[in-house]
């Protein structure tokens, strides 16, 4: 008898787990497809930021080295210039990601740009920054 029942149980399991994949079969169908288009979009989009995040800081770093003259490095680590852009456009790639590292907005890059003069913030990096305004140094 016991038998009977689970094998009862099992079947109304079945029977749920049916009609449940059902309803989320019709609920995808009832997507609209632009909106389905959107999402591939921003998963795409979400996954090639993520792809840069990863490999741009070692790629632009590498990139900055060899038109430098670099070629080899400690442990034997090539280096070539494989990225497109000016040196002024990598520099600001390396610093938008270090600031997105530390978690810092655009008014601490301000604040920070204030303790540097040219030689040690360039003036073609502050525009590429957007960081053409500098506030005077915080009185403490």
């Amino acid at each position: 008898m016991t038998d009977v029942l689970n094998l009862r149980e099992q079947i109304a399991r079945i029977d749920l787990l049916q009609a449940d994949l059902q309803r989320r079969q019709q609920e995808l169908r009832d997507v609209p497809r632009e909106q389905i288009a959107r999402i591939d979009l921003l998963q795409a989009d979400l996954q090639r930021r993520q792809q840069e995040t990863r490999l741009a800081p070692w790629q632009i770093a590498g990139t900055l080295l060899a038109r430098h003259g670099y070629t080899v490095l400690a442990g034997q680590i090539t280096v070539t210039d494989q990225e497109r852009g000016t040196d002024t456009q990598l520099r600001g790639r390396l610093e938008r990601l270090a600031l997105e590292g530390y978690r810092l907005d655009f008014h601490a890059l301000e604040l920070i740009a204030a303790d540097f003069n040219e030689t040690g913030f360039p003036m073609p990096l502050r525009k590429e920054l957007g960081v053409t305004h500098i506030p005077p140094k915080t009185q403490r």
